[in-house]
C-alpha cells in the first residue's frame, strides 16, 4: 500500500550546468527582468487585443502608474541585495582581511606604514627592552617591582588582544579570562591583609 503513494523523486538540479531557462534568468537582476520589454507576438492572443486597442496617452498614463508602483518595489530590492552582499559567506581569509591584511596601522591618530602584528612585535620588543634596563639599573625596592609589574601586564593585555584574538572573539572570553584573575587578585590582597605568625 505504501508503494501506491510513492511519488516520483525529481532529478536535482546540477548547479554548474542548470537548464537554460535558469541559465538565462540568472544573468539578469529582478529588475532588468521586469524592466525587459515582452514581444507582442509573444503574449497571449488577450493582452495582444489589450495592447493594440490602448491608445498612446493611455500607454504614458500606465507607464507613469506603473513607474509609481514600482518605487517600493525597487527599495525592497535594494534593501533585499544589500542584505545578501553584507551577510554573503565569506572564507576566514576574507573576513579576516580588513583587520589583518592591511599594510598600515593607525594609531593615536597617525597612519604607520607596517602590517598590525608588526606594530605590535615592536611594541613587545620596545617593552622588553625596558624591562631589561630597569631590572638592570634600578636598585631593588617598590621603584624597581612597581614598574615592571606594569609593563609586564601591558605585554600580558596585548599578547591577549592580538595574538590570542580577544578583541574580537566573544565577550564570553574576556569574562572568562577576567573573572580567576579577579579571583586571584581578591585572594591574595586577603592572604597580604592576615597578620603573620598565624
Amino acid at each position: 500500500m505504501a508503494d501506491e503513494f510513492k511519488q516520483e523523486q525529481p532529478t536535482p538540479i546540477d548547479p554548474n550546468n542548470p537548464p537554460e531557462p535558469i541559465a538565462e534568468i540568472e544573468d539578469k537582476t529582478i529588475r532588468e527582468l521586469r524592466a525587459a520589454d515582452v514581444p507582442v507576438e509573444a503574449m497571449p492572443e488577450e493582452a495582444q487585443a489589450v495592447a493594440a486597442a490602448e491608445s498612446d496617452a493611455g500607454k504614458e498614463a500606465r507607464t507613469k502608474i506603473e513607474d509609481t508602483l514600482d518605487k517600493p518595489i525597487e527599495a525592497l530590492e535594494d534593501a533585499v541585495n544589500q542584505f545578501d552582499r553584507a551577510t554573503a559567506p565569506v572564507s576566514p581569509a576574507q573576513s579576516l582581511a580588513p583587520t589583518h591584511s592591511r599594510n598600515e596601522t593607525v594609531l593615536f591618530g597617525r597612519t604607520i606604514p607596517l602590517p598590525l602584528y608588526t606594530v605590535v612585535f615592536i611594541t613587545l620588543a620596545v617593552i622588553t627592552i625596558i624591562e631589561v634596563v630597569i631590572a638592570e639599573i634600578v636598585p631593588e625596592g617598590a621603584l624597581k617591582t612597581v614598574p615592571l609589574l606594569v609593563l609586564s601586564l601591558g605585554k600580558a593585555v596585548m599578547v591577549v588582544l592580538f595574538y590570542m584574538h580577544l578583541r574580537e572573539d566573544s565577550r564570553i572570553f574576556a569574562l572568562a579570562l577576567i573573572l580567576p584573575l579577579l579571583i586571584a587578585l581578591v585572594s591574595a590582597l586577603f592572604l597580604l591583609s592576615v597578620p603573620l605568625g598565624y
